[in-house]
């Protein structure tokens, strides 16, 4: 069973996503803040995680870096959502090597387990 982690402050939307994919047949962990998001991949490493930018302790770019700096994580596909819709978000996220980035209202649950799949290879 592939193993997503969910990273983001949100109580009721860490809920719905870990409901949500754990009916797609996927385990699943969560984390409220960067910090304890790096703890629980180091407990299990996951095949994919999706991460919040903006969060308490520690922020979600704050966290892409410390995954890419760890050669046992750094190969972890990270989807990011957020709430920020800046262009220049954006881009850094881009060009730091994400290639997923969904801003929160503008994407259904849906939409969001498609990726996932797409992205693990899941059919």
């Amino acid at each position: 069973m592939q193993h997503i982690l969910v990273v983001d402050d949100d109580a009721a939307l860490l809920e719905a996503l870990e409901t949500t994919l754990k009916a797609e047949q996927f385990q699943v962990t969560t984390a409220r803040n960067g910090k304890e998001g790096l703890k629980k991949i180091k407990e299990n490493k996951p095949d994919l995680v999706l991460l919040d930018i903006v969060m308490p302790q520690m922020d979600g770019i704050t966290m892409m870096h410390k995954l890419q700096d760890n050669p046992g994580t750094k190969n972890i596909p990270i989807i990011f959502l957020t709430n920020l819709s800046d262009v220049d978000t954006i881009s850094k996220v881009i060009r730091e090597g994400m290639f997923d980035y969904l801003v929160k209202s503008e994407w259904d649950i849906n939409d969001l387990v498609s990726l996932v799949k797409k992205r693990l290879k899941k059919k």
